[in-house]
């Protein structure tokens, strides 16, 4: 079947949850059908940490998806280079904040995807779209992509309390002609920090902020095998996680694990001195963010080691691991 245009499909979905799907809202009440619930199982805690696993879904939070089967495939690594790409813009913005209905469409396009996010809840709403829904929907999205191995365009309703907040979606945006290639940010890469003949994906490696020369985020593969997507879906749950601190704040100690608990990310702020810069949750945002289409650009494929620097000064260390959390489990 031929793929049709994605306004119009956007379009329909919209209509589809408005008509059929049913969402309360200020204005009255229409039929309303139960979402699945997508939530991971479990609450493995595996160290002292001021946010682990991932942020909690609000009670009667709801995200109906609908995935395009007669769109085309998307490249998965794709689809979690651009999600990580719009939390973090999301995350900036404070985890309480409101987006909306008279506010712009917000709109993030690398690698040929664009990702949008629109309020449809009337002011007089008692629930209004926040920062927090949007970041918890694209996990769901990304879960629910996951499960069913299938990576296309789609579109995701958020609820609260059977009241209709907005709509995610993503979807190819032919022609768009910012971050095509697998790197989706300006950052300044320096040399391998120390010679390494043999391998050079051991070599510890600096991502500088183009933002902030002053801030950069180190780092070496080593380690037990793991794969592009293993490492991006714990960069996405991360910055999901940290989005609950407010940027100032001092990031101590942050850790979980991503959708298929198949590894264990784990960052640390370091005791600051009088000289120096607390890492903040605005940093480790930032620091990820970078991190991220770095690791798909070196095709890194194992366990990765990294730090967080402020004019030379470490201010936090952090890994990527393999869990062994799902194996345990399933025994």
């Amino acid at each position: 079947m031929r793929e049709g245009s994605t306004d119009d499909w956007l379009l329909e979905r919209f209509s589809h949850c408005i008509t059929r799907v049913g969402i309360y809202t200020a204005n009255g009440t229409l039929p309303y059908r139960r979402s699945p619930d997508m939530r991971i199982a479990g609450n493995f805690r595996f160290m002292t940490s001021s946010h682990v696993i991932r942020p909690k879904d609000p009670r009667g939070f709801k995200v109906l998806i609908e995935l395009d089967d007669t769109s085309r495939d998307i490249v998965p690594e794709r689809v979690y280079l651009v999600a990580i790409a719009a939390v973090h813009d999301w995350a900036l913005e404070g985890w309480e904040h409101q987006f909306l209905k008279a506010d712009p469409t917000f709109t993030k396009r690398a690698y040929s995807l664009e990702i949008a996010s629109w309020s449809i809840a009337p002011s007089i709403q008692e629930y209004q779209m926040q920062t927090k829904h949007l970041i918890l929907g694209i996990l769901h999205l990304i879960d629910q992509m996951t499960k069913l191995n299938r990576f296309c365009r789609v579109a995701a309703c958020l609820m609260m309390e059977k009241q209709g907040l907005g709509f995610i979606s993503m979807a190819y945006r032919v022609g768009d002609s910012q971050n095509n290639s697998s790197s989706g940010n300006t950052a300044i890469k320096g040399p391998p920090l120390e010679d390494t003949s043999h391998q050079s994906l051991t070599a510890r490696r600096r991502i500088v902020d183009p933002s902030d020369s002053d801030f950069a985020i180190e780092y070496e593969a080593n380690g037990d095998p793991l794969t592009c997507i293993d490492l991006l879906s714990s960069i996405l749950y991360a910055i999901a996680t940290a989005a609950q601190g407010s940027n100032e704040e001092f990031c101590r100690d942050l850790g979980g694990l991503n959708e298929k608990r198949s590894t264990v990310y784990q960052i640390q702020g370091l005791r600051p001195t009088a000289s120096m810069h607390l890492l903040s949750y605005e940093m480790v945002k930032k620091g990820l963010s970078l991190l991220a289409p770095e690791l798909c650009d070196q095709s890194i494929n194992k366990e990765v080691q990294f730090s967080f620097l402020y004019r030379g000064d470490k201010l936090g260390v952090g890994a990527i691991s393999v869990s062994y959390v799902a194996a345990s489990t399933a025994k």
